[in-house]
């Protein structure tokens, strides 16, 4: 049987990968959702945005009994190289990309409550691909009390 968290969870991330896929300009990247954190995208000349989740956190507290708010931070990570040599204004050019398509859009068509960017890194010594950059969303969406693998969207809209 599937993970009921991972259900809700991945419904996110495809929808998030979906808008990403479809912005102009980032026709020329790939958009990952499933390379593991400690594995190297391999190629000489890549241009990958990978897309990774954490969480979610629960809050029941707001109204008991009926939905809980789930939040997620969604870390999109691009990773830019050219015959072999990193490309740092690359790969910064393909997160403003991802925020502008992600921002247009705060709600991936209405499956979320909100979404905002928090934070912006460099690789962090735990990825393979330590050059690479990511930019960090704080996403919020609501779930049936019990049943995290439906998401209640907006105007009654269940994802």
């Amino acid at each position: 049987m599937a993970d009921p968290v991972d259900e809700a969870v991945s419904k996110v991330e495809a929808a998030a990968a979906e808008v990403l896929r479809d912005y102009a300009a980032l026709s020329a990247w790939s958009i990952l959702t499933d390379q593991p954190i400690d594995v190297a995208i391999e190629g000489d000349d890549i241009l990958a945005l990978v897309i990774r989740t954490m969480g979610p956190d629960y809050d029941n507290s707001f109204e008991p009994g009926a939905q809980t708010l789930n939040t997620l931070t969604l870390d999109v990570e691009a990773v830019a190289r050219e015959a072999g040599v990193i490309k740092a204004k690359r790969a910064r050019e393909g997160l403003a990309h991802a925020l502008t398509a992600l921002a247009a859009d705060r709600t991936l068509g209405g499956m979320l409550q909100d979404m905002q960017e928090i934070d912006a890194a460099t690789g962090d010594g735990q990825r393979r691909d330590i050059s690479a950059i990511s930019l960090q969303f704080r996403l919020q969406y609501l779930t049936a009390r019990g049943n995290p693998f439906t998401i209640l969207g907006h105007a009654g809209a269940s994802f």
